[in-house]
């Protein structure tokens, strides 16, 4: 079913679905079949193959959480600044928790946490031509009502745990496409450095001294920065600077 959510391009074209395998799959292959506006949502109210970054499960009870993906086409930012995408998401999401007295941080490369717990989730699929960004599929699973979690989930968190209230999914839903559309439009208009700025404020754990691990080694080091191509970079113990992709490194 489509609706509308008025005022904005983000979510001005709104398709609401009672179940799906997952709303960047259904989104993704709308686009192969049809003209699809930028800033057209996909929200699911259950999801069979929920996922993760790297192929993670993703589970929900259904009708309790925010499971949406939207399109943006930022054939404006070149490939190698393609993590501003991530970032800006990111940092939407964060906006939208804040302002419900929810203290969240962006833990690298694009959860989002309050203390050491995991609240939501973000798979961001982008489509390249050449040195050009032509879209991002960007899915975000926000875990909103729910309150018991499969045990095999690690440290999950929702907002009605952290507050006591009950949301309405539809109304969080609509501030969050406001937040996205704010964040976005600040990429398009190459405002990076307040991006950057943001991101790096918002960092969970940054520049504070904690415990990695890579496959050659445990280690203590600082995250200092993380740059456009969405590369990590820490500052070990002694001084030394070394930069991991996803996958390369892990939080301890």
């Amino acid at each position: 079913m489509d609706k509308e959510l008025t005022t904005l391009f983000t979510g001005r074209k709104l398709i609401k679905l009672a179940e799906t395998g997952s709303t960047n799959r259904f989104l993704n292959d709308l686009i192969q079949h049809e003209t699809v506006p930028e800033g057209t949502v996909v929200t699911a109210d259950y999801q069979t193959v929920g996922q993760g970054l790297g192929g993670t499960a993703w589970f929900s009870e259904p009708g309790s959480n925010l499971l949406m993906s939207v399109l943006f086409r930022p054939d404006f930012l070149p490939v190698p600044k393609i993590y501003l995408i991530s970032k800006a998401i990111a940092l939407a999401i964060k906006d939208f928790l804040n302002d419900q007295g929810i203290p969240a941080k962006i833990k690298w490369p694009n959860d989002i946490y309050v203390d050491d717990n995991k609240i939501c989730g973000v798979l961001i699929e982008n489509s390249l031509r050449g040195s050009q960004v032509l879209q991002s599929v960007c899915g975000i699973g926000l875990n909103v009502n729910q309150q018991i979690f499969p045990p095999g989930i690690p440290n999950p968190v929702s907002m009605k745990m952290i507050t006591g209230k009950t949301y309405s999914v539809d109304e969080c839903l609509a501030v969050l496409c406001r937040q996205l559309e704010k964040r976005y439009l600040q990429i398009k208009s190459q405002n990076f450095n307040h991006i950057n700025n943001d991101y790096l404020k918002s960092l969970f754990r940054f520049f504070e001294m904690k415990c990695f691990e890579t496959a050659a080694e445990k280690f203590n080091a600082q995250i200092i920065d993380v740059e456009d191509d969405g590369r990590l970079v820490l500052k070990k113990e002694n001084g030394t600077i070394q930069r991991f992709v996803f996958k390369e490194i892990r939080f301890l």
